[in-house]
Order: structure tokens, then sequence, then C-alpha cells
């Protein structure tokens, strides 16, 4: 994803996730996040950014997890499982 559409991204679902998810919350400024958080961010991503497909979405918050908030050890999960993570993304 380009830097124009990273800074495209209307990151508000950070505000969803704050009023909805708190453990979720935390754990995202602890930097400490689970596949299933990434899950849930990427689904209140696209709420928030309805003209950006489920995937677009779903990468954003992956590759905010892993390089912003260096949980590398992610992706490895992840990656193997691409697909089926993708489909609970809606």
């Amino acid at each position: 994803m380009s830097d124009k559409e990273v800074n495209s991204m209307n990151n508000d679902w950070r505000y969803y996730i704050e009023e909805n998810n708190e453990s979720c919350y935390i754990r995202l400024c602890e930097c400490r996040n689970s596949i299933t958080d990434i899950i849930e961010m990427a689904n209140a991503c696209h709420i928030y950014n309805p003209d950006k497909t489920a995937e677009e979405c779903f990468i954003y918050i992956v590759e905010w997890v892993t390089d912003l908030n260096n949980q590398f050890e992610l992706f490895d999960k992840i990656d193997e499982n691409w697909d089926n993570y993708l489909r609970r993304v809606s």
C-alpha cells in the first residue's frame, strides 16, 4: 500500500475499537495484539473505509500491527492462513 493510500485511510476505526472492545484497544496500545484482534480491527477499518476492499483493510491492519507495532511474529501465522483470515473480514 502506497503512502498516499495509507494517508487516505480513515483511522476513526480506532475509536470504534476503543468504545466497543476495550481489551483489544489496550492490546493495540501495548503492541501485543492477537490474530483475532487483527481481524476485528480490519472489520472496523472496513466499516470506516467503505471505499476500500476488505483485503485492503486487512493488509493495512496487518502492516500496522507488524510494522508500526513491531509484532513481526504474527506475520508468519497470518501468512500461513491468509485466505482463512481474510474470509473473516467483511
